[in-house]
């Protein structure tokens, strides 16, 4: 009787594990057939020839920190060229930065897609110091600086609150 049992849980295993691998390997070779049609196409942003692809991934949470309630990411491709990819991945961490690190999950997708914005720079042959300075100051201490400006203007208004108040009871 007992074997019926991890029948089942060998075939619900199977099947979960066959349901993540297949998409993720049908996504692969979708993206090595765009990366051989986009090899040596025009850059979609400055016009000049030799470009290539590149995905830049972005995401947007909204809510009240500290948790998110609802959050979407997104990839953006573009075949561009390797003086051009700089800026659309500063572009893109600056997304990052502005609406993608609001509550939980936003602050761990913010480090996971900037690092990998920088690494699909490196990984074409295009990434410089600067460009990745600006992507980290952007998609990760901005989140960071904005967070602490919410909590100081909130820590500032209940104390105008508190002040307030003690005025109006006297």
């Amino acid at each position: 009787m007992w074997y019926m049992f991890w029948i089942a849980i060998a075939f619900l295993i199977t099947f979960v594990v066959l349901r993540t691998i297949i998409p993720v390997l049908r996504e692969h070779r979708l993206r090595a057939e765009r990366i051989k049609m986009a090899a040596g196409s025009l850059c979609q942003a400055c016009g000049g020839k030799d470009a290539s692809l590149y995905s830049f991934r972005t995401c947007r949470c909204f809510g009240i920190a500290p948790i998110a309630a609802v959050w979407e990411t997104s990839k953006q491709e573009a075949t561009v060229c390797k003086q051009c990819a700089p800026n659309r991945a500063v572009a893109a961490c600056r997304q990052l930065g502005l609406v993608g690190g609001w509550g939980f999950p936003g602050f761990a997708i913010v480090l996971l897609y900037t690092s990998a914005n920088i690494w699909e720079l490196i990984r074409n042959g295009s990434a410089r110091p600067g460009t990745a300075l600006r992507c980290l100051a952007w998609g990760i201490v901005l989140p960071w600086v904005l967070l602490a400006l919410f909590f100081m203007l909130l820590i500032l208004a209940l104390a105008l609150v508190m002040r307030l108040s003690d005025n109006f009871s006297k």
